[in-house]
């Protein structure tokens, strides 16, 4: 199968240098020279034409797979690397030194009559505690501040990567009535929970909103099945695993990219 095709690859992909004509995904002659070429093979080879593995790629852990596949869906996610406002510096300053209140509600309000989108997504960014995160989120709606795609992705991963797991759900179950359609469901928004389940050891949940995502009409993406993929056959699930490859590429029509095949790899060698 193609699945078992993988342990003919494991050998040559763990090697630590590799010889000028042996080229796993790029160029006339490969490590199968010679041999039967099976499908998955061939899918590996037409798949990816461009692409050629540094020396040690393969020897990855497969939990950097997923830090990958998060890095493919930050494009639109805000920079916490940008340099702060002044703004979102003194906002976040008086957030994270009080508890929340009417009082520092008042406060917030005297530091800025008008919130743009930067001053949010940095302020955010700066607030330490996820829960106080979420209840500054939650007053810049009060106060007529509109979100977009940007700030609800970053706010279900803050609440996400701190395990506050069902206020992630509702929110983002939320977003489109909050937004009155204006921000509709995107995969990246499911990837974020998806994974976050997954690092809290509930596959069985990861299963629940992979599903209900499809439900709902929302595509999933490369990044949402390799996210998938390596949750499950980090438990061990190579059954369902293999259903959802197959799923992948003949439900959907989703090319397998160069982490596909190193959580296939890594989970099934």
């Amino acid at each position: 199968t193609e699945i078992d095709d993988l342990r003919l690859l494991a050998p040559f992909c763990k090697k630590k240098s590799f010889g000028r004509n042996h080229k796993l995904i790029h160029g006339r002659e490969s490590h199968f020279s010679g041999s039967r070429t099976s499908s998955l093979q061939k899918a590996t080879l037409q798949s990816q034409p461009q692409v050629q593995f540094s020396a040690g790629f393969f020897s990855q852990k497969t939990e950097n797979h997923n830090e990958n596949d998060e890095q493919q869906h930050r494009a639109k996610q805000p920079k916490s690397s940008t340099p702060k406002t002044k703004t979102a510096k003194d906002m976040a300053r008086l957030v994270n030194t009080n508890t929340w209140s009417s009082e520092l509600e008042s406060s917030l309000s005297t530091i800025s009559s008008s919130l743009s989108k930067t001053t949010v997504h940095q302020t955010l960014h700066l607030i330490k505690t996820p829960h106080k995160a979420l209840q500054f989120f939650k007053w810049v709606e009060v106060m007529g501040f509109s979100h977009n795609d940007q700030s609800y992705f970053l706010m279900l991963e803050i609440l996400g990567r701190a395990r506050n797991l069902n206020a992630a759900r509702n929110l983002l179950f939320s977003i489109e009535k909050k937004s009155n359609g204006a921000v509709k469901l995107e995969d990246r928004f499911f990837n974020s929970l998806i994974r976050n389940y997954g690092r809290a050891g509930l596959f069985q949940e990861s299963i629940k909103l992979f599903t209900t995502m499809k439900s709902l009409g929302v595509s999933p993406s490369v990044v949402s099945f390799n996210s998938l993929l390596s949750i499950l056959l980090k438990k061990g699930r190579t059954n369902m695993a293999k259903n959802v490859y197959d799923e992948m590429l003949s439900m959907y029509g989703v090319t397998p990219d160069t982490y596909t095949f190193n959580i296939l790899i890594e989970g099934f060698v």
